[in-house]
This record gives structure tokens, C-alpha cells and sequence, in this order.
């Protein structure tokens, strides 16, 4: 198994080339590597024409000088996968390791290129360092992020969600799930701290395709107004275990640009158990291919009916402890559809 030597003697072997680093289950590291990546100094690079138009698209003095920083070795990854690092405690450490802050026994500050170049971020189960400060320094640091899939910050708040999705730009996955201090105006990105900036000539849409709140216990029908009115081009919708929201929420969904124009293709809304026969309804008919209503307990043979009639493209359902549906409507679904097995 990786530990701090061994990743770092890769990351100095790549010289700031590194692009993929995935560090998932690496229990025997901790934050001090982090550290040391920034802190590294990275060697003189000669690079000849040939190599020009291979590493053109990476960020290095010596072939771009739009950067003024120094280089790091991290500057050049693009996906970084952390989940389940039970050795890492230290939140500041890694803010400025995403930053490229390094701090010199002297106190001063070296700024280096951190994670300028990242489009992939992977932090699950990582309870003792995903805080506010973490979520901002990551904001500000990756521009290009497309992906950033957490779970289990506890102390994360909608503020700092909305600082991602207000400056990632390019944001495209988001999952944030089993973090209880989230609600709706996390993707109010129009508002701040309680202060309106809204103004006529701007968009407030988000390039979300894929978005999974479950098991975030605050979260009701208004997120799914949110949604519908700011994420046009959403494509799967994952609510499981928001216990509050219901068939309303179902209204808003389809009022939706996004599902109006048929891009909504996956919905998991498990553990819902306020949705019942009449949110099926009302969104049937629909292009969904993947539906999860396990443990809806107000869905019934009826309920089954509608998703029969009205979802002719839905190839693959969850339907685990439907307790009121019959054993004949269960076994319908299982002749007729491919059966989801739940993942988390």
C-alpha cells in the first residue's frame, strides 16, 4: 500500500507531470506529503520541439509564461481521488496544498501554482478535514474543476457551495451527499449572506448534468424548484433519503427546463417517503431510464401502473421494500426492467 515516501518519490519522479492520483483507501499516508509536494522544488526541465506540442496543454514556465507563480508539482493534475484517507487531519494543510501556499520555517508565505489545472475531485467519507475553509480554497484554486464529489462534511455550509458553483464555472457533477447542514440555497447562487445580487443581465444557470443530494436530512420540494429553475441541462437527479421531499417536489421537476426538454434520464428518489402514487403521475410521461423508488412505502400497484404507461424508455428500476405495492406488481418489474442494486 502507498504511504508518504512512495508517493512522494513518485510525484518528484514525475517532475510536475502528473496528471491522474488516485489515492482512494491509501490509509498509510497523511497531510505532511501534501506539504511536501508543495514545498518541492521542481527541477529545470529542457524541453525540445518535439515535446512542445505533446505537453502544450500543460502549465509550465519554460512553455508558457502567462503563469507568474512558481511551478509545483501539482500543478498539472487533473484528477485527484482522496476518499477514505483516514491519515489526513489537518484541513489547513491540505487548503493550502489546493491553494500552492508554501510555508517556510520563517513564516513566509511562497505562492506557488497549486491545483490550477484539476477537473476531477473525489473526497468521500473525509469527515475530519471537509469544512467551509477547505470547500473556499478549493473554489478559489480550480477554475477548471468539472467534477467534485464529496460526503460526510459535516460542517461544510451552503456558502461554501455556492462559492464552488459560483466560481467553477465548468462544473458539471456535483455530489454532495450525508451532509446535514445543506439545504435549497446552497444552489442559490443569486444570493450571498442574505444579500441580494441579483441583476436583469445575468445567468444564474448552472452547467450541472449531475447532481446528488441524498441522505442531506434539510433538504424539501424547494431544492427541486431551485433545480428546476437554474439547471437546464441536468440529466440524473439523485435525492435518495431526503425524507422531505414529496409529490410537491415532483410538480416542480417537471416545470423544469431541463426535464421539458427530455434531458433527464436517471432519477433516484429512494428513501422519499413522502412521494407517493400521485408524484408518479405527475411525472409520467418521461424519457427516464433509470428509476429508484425503493423504500417508498405510499407507492402502490397504482403508482406501478403509471411508471408501466407512461416511462416507455425505462430500462433499469429499484424497488427494494416497496411494502406497498403487491407481490404481483413486484414481479411485473422484475420480468419487464433490469433491477438497480443500491450502491451506498
Amino acid at each position: 500500500m502507498v504511504d508518504n515516501k512512495a508517493l512522494l518519490y513518485q510525484w518528484k519522479l514525475s517532475n510536475g507531470y502528473l496528471l491522474s492520483l488516485n489515492l482512494s483507501q491509501c490509509t498509510l499516508i497523511n497531510e505532511n506529503v501534501f506539504k511536501d509536494a508543495i514545498d518541492y522544488k521542481i527541477q529545470d526541465r529542457k524541453i525540445n520541439e518535439e515535446s512542445i506540442n505533446e505537453r502544450a496543454n500543460l502549465c509550465f514556465n519554460n512553455t508558457n509564461e502567462k503563469f507568474e507563480k512558481e511551478e509545483s508539482l501539482v500543478q498539472n493534475l487533473r484528477f485527484l481521488d482522496l476518499s477514505y484517507c483516514s491519515g489526513i487531519y489537518s484541513s489547513q494543510t491540505m487548503c493550502n496544498f489546493f491553494r500552492g501556499f508554501s510555508i517556510q520555517p520563517d513564516g513566509t508565505i511562497i505562492k506557488k501554482n497549486g491545483c490550477i489545472n484539476l477537473e476531477e475531485l473525489i473526497l468521500l467519507d473525509l469527515y475530519q478535514i471537509l469544512d467551509d475553509d477547505l470547500l473556499m480554497s478549493i473554489a478559489d484554486s480550480c477554475p477548471k474543476l468539472k467534477k467534485l464529489h464529496i460526503s460526510k462534511a459535516y460542517d461544510i455550509t451552503n456558502y461554501s457551495i455556492k462559492m464552488i458553483l459560483r466560481k467553477c464555472k465548468h462544473l458539471e457533477s456535483l455530489k454532495i451527499v450525508n451532509c446535514p447542514k445543506i439545504n435549497y440555497e446552497a444552489f442559490d447562487t443569486r444570493r450571498f449572506e442574505e444579500i441580494s445580487i441579483m441583476t436583469d443581465d445575468v445567468s444564474y444557470d448552472l452547467n450541472l448534468k449531475y447532481i446528488n443530494v441524498s441522505y442531506c436530512r434539510m433538504m424539501e420540494d424547494n431544492l427541486i424548484e431551485m433545480i428546476s429553475n437554474h439547471c437546464p441541462y441536468l440529466e440524473e437527479l439523485h435525492i435518495s433519503g431526503c425524507q422531505n421531499i414529496s409529490d410537491e417536489g415532483m410538480k416542480h421537476l417537471v416545470k423544469g427546463r431541463a426535464w421539458k426538454s427530455q434531458k433527464v434520464k436517471v432519477l433516484d428518489i429512494s428513501g422519499c417517503y413522502c412521494i407517493g402514487d400521485n408524484g408518479i403521475k405527475t411525472i409520467t410521461p418521461s424519457v427516464l431510464e433509470k428509476l429508484d423508488i425503493s423504500d417508498c412505502s405510499f407507492i402502490t400497484d397504482t403508482g406501478l401502473k403509471y411508471i408501466f404507461e407512461g416511462m416507455p424508455h425505462l430500462e433499469e428500476i429499484g424497488y427494494e421494500n416497496c411494502s406497498g405495492t403487491s407481490s404481483i406488481g413486484r414481479d411485473k418489474l422484475q420480468s419487464r426492467y433490469q433491477i438497480l442494486s443500491k450502491t451506498e
